[in-house]
């Protein structure tokens, strides 16, 4: 991996660059999903004496579950970067097995092809040594049907 997509951080508390937009988009929506909680929670569920309290009360409740959002985010965020960086060590393996198995189905095939040219040559210098005419022609590189290729 190169340098240039290494995440900078300077702390746990904040974000890999390139991924402050999808921890804002995740912080913003746990945000509003804690802060509706809250305001239904201390509006319908909690008696208070008055307005005072009870808006004090949802203020209390947004600003403690903040702090968890932003560790939600943070975490949420990570997980999805490192699951990419997974994706890419797992993408490096597969093309390295393709190569390798490529390099192994060449070589495989040179083989199966000097084979058939000794063979050929073979009967070719035993017609030759018998004073036998040869009329086989060569080996045809296209044509490896016999070997299913």
């Amino acid at each position: 991996m190169n340098n240039e997509n290494r995440a900078i951080r300077e702390s746990i508390w904040t974000v890999a660059s390139g991924w402050a937009n999808a921890y804002f988009a995740v912080f913003t929506t746990l945000n509003i999903m804690n802060m509706a909680r809250v305001v239904w929670f201390q509006a319908t569920q909690t008696p208070y004496a008055g307005w005072s309290p009870m808006i004090d009360a949802i203020l209390d409740g947004i600003g403690r579950g903040a702090l968890g959002n932003a560790s939600a985010a943070i975490a949420i965020t990570d997980v999805g970067r490192f699951t990419m960086v997974l994706a890419g060590m797992f993408e490096e393996w597969v093309n390295r097995r393709r190569e390798r198995k490529m390099a192994e189905a060449i070589s495989e095939a040179v083989e199966e092809n000097n084979a058939l040219w000794r063979a050929w040559n073979e009967r070719r210098l035993d017609a030759l040594a018998k004073g036998e005419p040869f009329e086989e022609p060569p080996p045809d590189i296209a044509d490896m049907s016999e070997n299913g290729r």
